[in-house]
């Protein structure tokens, strides 16, 4: 009994051509979604790995449909020269979807120490600058006590001149 494999090749068509389609459309919204804020780390990372996505889906349906029409029309054995090429292309975007995860993971740490360190700056500033008014108050204190003790002195010399002199 032969079944007919026409059924298979006509969903791995459709199915090529409506991921291609769904992932252009996502990387459509992701690129929409990251103009509106592009300095936050989370929208770039869904850009680049919507971007990726879009790669491998159009080296997987580029893949998918010209196997189907090479086979087709009867060249398999450049689908067999084409085929590693196509599987190396799927494996290598694999390997990028995998570092932008890495790279998201690592840059969101460093990220969120940043936010922190911007989200006390201010209060650190606030802090140092009543430390400096507050060490600025003690010197002006200081030096106001130094005058009044160098008038002091020079007053208690003036005494000891005029007593030594007469």
């Amino acid at each position: 009994m032969n079944v007919s494999w026409a059924p298979v090749e006509i969903v791995d068509s459709v199915g090529s051509i409506l991921a291609l389609l769904l992932a252009i459309g996502c990387l459509q919204q992701a690129w929409v979604w990251y103009r509106e804020r592009r300095e936050d780390i989370f929208r770039h990372y869904i850009l680049l790995f919507t971007l990726a996505i879009v790669v491998f889906a159009v080296s997987r349906s580029c893949g998918h449909l010209i196997k189907q029409i090479l086979i087709l029309s009867g060249r398999e054995h450049t689908w067999h020269t084409l085929s590693p090429f196509s599987g190396a292309i799927n494996t290598a975007t694999f390997f990028v979807i995998f570092s932008f995860s890495l790279y998201y993971q690592r840059v969101k740490i460093i990220h969120t120490k940043l936010e922190e360190y911007k989200d006390n700056l201010e209060e650190m500033v606030a802090l140092r600058t009543a430390e400096l008014e507050e060490t600025n108050f003690s010197l002006e204190n200081e030096v106001t006590e130094r005058q009044a003790i160098q008038k002091a002195l020079e007053a208690e010399r003036e005494r000891l001149a005029v007593t030594l002199r007469s």
